[in-house]
C-alpha cells in the first residue's frame, strides 16, 4: 500500500471512529422510551409488560411491583409538568431523559478527529513508511588496513545499515583491479590467518539487499615475515656445540644432533633417545632439540613388527618413557633422507636388500613409531619428516606418511661444488624445485634441517663465487619461501668418518664466519623460534 493509501485509510478510520462515538453518545444522552399498556377483557385485568426500547431484557420484569413503581413514576412527572412523559390510551408512555441533544457538536467533534488523523499521517507516516518500504544499505564503518606477520590472525571488520538488513560478502584481489568472493566470507568480520602469499593483497566487504549494494574502501593486507629460528648441527653435541659457542660468541635457538638406536642385539649399548649430558647442555643453554634418530640397518620390517619380534620394548619403550618425561618439546626428525639410497632405511639401500620393502613399508614404519608414543601417552614430540632435495624429481611423495603424522617437513640440501665434482649452486638453485615439490605435498611448516656450502676453489673463486656469499644469498633466499620457519647450518669438521673430508664448517675462513655473524646471527629475520 502506497503512503497515499495509507493516509486515506487511517482518516477514513478515525472519521468511522467519531461517528460511532457521536452515535452512542446521542443514544446515551436521549430518551429512551418505553411503554405500558393497562387493559382488561372479559375475564379480568391483562397481565402488564414492560418495554423499554434500549433494554429488550427489561420486558422480562412484567410483573405487579414493576407496574406498580412505573405507574407512581409516571403520575409524579405528570403531576409535575415533564414534557417527556405522556400518556396513551389505557397507559402511559415514559422517557428516560431530557430533550435529544443536538447531533452538530458530534458532528464537529469527527472532523477535528479526521483532520487530528490527517495531521498525524502527514507527519507520522513517512518515517513509518521508509522503515516498511525499506532503505539502501549504507556503510557505517569501514576496514582498515591490516599489517601483520605470517602465521598470525588477520581480522578485518565493517558494518552498514539499511532495511532490510543487509547481507555482506567479503572480497578479494591478489593483484590487478578485479576482487573475487572470499569463500565463506558473509559475517562481518573477515578472519583468517596469514601466509606470506597474501602479503599485497587488497580486501573489501559488500553490503547488499533488494534495494541496493555498495562496497567498502578498499583496504591492504601486508605479512610481513616472521622471524626463522637459527639451528646448528652437530655430531657431538658436547665438544662442538662449545667450538661453535667460542667462534660465534652468540647461541642458536636450537641444536640438532644424531643418534641411533640402541638395537635388540646388544640392549643398552646406547640411550634410548639421548644422553644426560645432552639434556644438561639443553637446559643450560635454553635450547630446542632437534634430534636426528635414525634406524641404522634394522630392517624397516622389523620396527614395523616391533609387537612381536621385540623393538618395542627394547627401543620403543624406553624412548617414549624418556620423550615423556622431558621438560618441554622434543623434535623428533626420523630416519630423515628416506628418498637417497645412501641411506640405510632406503628400501634401495643394501641394509634392506631381499626384504622385498618398497616406500610403503617406510610410511608403515614411521606410522608404528607415532602410534606408539601416542599410545603410551607422549604429547610433546613434534615429528618432522625429512626428506633429501631431489632437483625436483618427485622422489618425496612416496615415502610421506601423512599430515597426521607429522608435524612439520623438512629439507637437507649442500653446495658441494667441486667436492663432488658438481658445479656451484646458489641456494635458490640447491632448495627452489624441492621446496615447490614438498608444497604440492604438504602445506606443513619447513625446517631446513641440514645445509652449508664448501669455500670455493680457485676456479670458482675466480667467477666471484665464496662461501661468504653463498651464506649471504643464504640469508636473503629464505625469508622468501613462505612456509619456512627455522633453518640449521650443519657444522661438520674436516673429517668425520662415513662423511668425508668436505669442512663444512661455519668458520671456515674469517669471511665467511663474518657472513655468518652479520647475515644471520645479527639478523633480526633470524630471532625467531621452534614453536613448543
Amino acid at each position: 500500500m502506497s503512503i497515499f493509501g495509507k493516509a486515506i485509510f487511517v482518516g477514513a478510520t478515525l472519521a468511522a471512529v467519531a461517528g460511532t462515538l457521536r452515535v452512542i453518545i446521542d443514544r446515551l444522552l436521549s430518551p429512551g422510551e418505553g411503554r405500558v399498556d393497562e387493559s382488561e377483557d372479559a375475564s379480568g385485568p391483562r397481565s402488564e409488560s414492560l418495554s423499554p426500547r434500549t433494554n429488550p431484557s427489561a420486558g422480562a420484569m412484567a410483573s405487579a411491583d414493576v407496574k406498580q413503581a412505573t405507574t407512581v413514576i409516571s403520575e409524579h412527572r405528570q403531576r409535575d409538568g415533564d414534557p417527556s412523559v405522556s400518556t396513551t390510551r389505557g397507559g402511559f408512555r415514559w422517557r428516560m431523559g431530557g430533550p435529544r441533544l443536538h447531533s452538530l457538536p458530534i458532528r464537529a467533534m469527527a472532523i477535528i478527529a479526521a483532520l487530528v488523523g490527517a495531521i498525524a499521517v502527514v507527519h507520522v507516516m513517512p518515517a513509518e513508511a521508509a522503515h516498511r518500504t525499506g532503505t539502501p544499505p549504507g556503510v557505517t564503518k569501514m576496514p582498515s588496513d591490516q599489517v601483520v606477520k605470517v602465521g598470525r590472525h588477520v581480522t578485518f571488520s565493517a558494518t552498514a545499515d539499511g532495511y532490510p538488513r543487509p547481507t555482506v560478502q567479503w572480497q578479494v584481489s591478489a593483484g590487478g583491479p578485479n576482487f573475487v568472493d572470499v569463500p565463506g566470507a558473509t559475517d562481518r568480520t573477515l578472519r583468517f590467518v596469514a601466509t606470506a602469499a597474501d602479503n599485497g593483497s587488497r580486501y573489501r566487504a559488500m553490503f547488499s539487499n533488494y534495494l541496493g549494494s555498495v562496497k567498502t574502501k578498499d583496504v591492504t593486507l601486508t605479512v610481513t615475515p616472521e622471524p626463522l629460528a637459527l639451528g646448528f648441527a652437530v655430531f657431538q653435541p658436547t665438544g662442538q656445540f662449545q667450538n661453535y659457542r667460542s667462534a660465534v660468541g652468540k647461541l642458536p635457538n636450537f641444536l640438532e644432533w644424531y643418534q641411533s638406536w640402541p638395537t635388540t642385539a646388544v640392549p643398552g649399548a646406547g640411550p634410548p633417545l639421548y644422553w644426560g649430558n645432552d639434556e644438561q647442555l639443553l637446559h643450560k643453554y635454553h635450547l630446542t632439540p632437534l634430534i636426528s634418530w635414525s634406524t641404522d640397518n634394522i630392517a624397516l620390517t622389523t620396527v614395523v613388527n616391533g609387537a612381536s619380534d621385540g623393538e618395542d620394548a627394547a627401543v620403543l619403550a624406553p624412548a617414549a618413557a624418556l620423550a615423556k618425561s622431558y621438560p618441554g618439546s622434543l623434535y623428533i626428525r626420523l630416519d630423515w633422507e628416506m628418498n637417497g639410497s645412501w641411506s640405510a632405511w632406503n628400501p634401495s639401500n643394501a641394509a634392506q636388500a631381499g626384504l622385498g620393502e618398497t616406500p610403503a613399508t617406510f610410511i608403515a614404519m614411521w606410522q608404528h613409531v607415532v602410534n606408539y608414543f601416542r599410545d603410551a601417552g607422549v604429547t610433546n614430540v613434534k615429528w618432522v619428516w625429512s626428506p633429501n632435495v631431489d632437483g625436483g624429481t618427485n622422489t618425496m611423495a612416496a615415502y610421506y606418511p601423512g599430515d597426521n603424522y607429522v608435524d612439520d617437513v623438512a629439507l637437507d640440501g649442500y653446495n658441494y661444488a667441486y667436492t663432488q665434482g658438481a658445479p656451484w649452486l646458489t641456494p635458490q638453485q640447491v632448495f627452489g624445485a624441492s621446496y615447490a615439490e614438498l608444497e604440492g605435498i604438504t602445506q606443513k611448516p619447513v625446517i631446513i634441517a641440514e645445509t652449508s656450502s664448501v669455500e670455493a676453489n680457485s676456479t670458482e673463486a675466480a667467477q666471484g663465487l665464496s662461501k661468504a656469499l653463498w651464506i649471504q644469498q643464504l640469508s636473503t633466499y629464505l625469508p622468501t619461501l613462505s612456509n619456512v620457519i627455522a633453518v640449521c647450518w650443519f657444522d661438520q669438521p674436516g673429517s668425520v668418518a662415513g662423511y668425508g673430508t668436505v669442512n663444512f664448517s661455519v668458520n671456515t675462513s674469517s669471511a665467511a664466519l663474518g657472513a655468518w655473524e652479520r647475515d644471520f646471527v645479527t639478523n633480526r629475520e633470524y630471532r625467531g623460534a621452534l614453536r613448543d
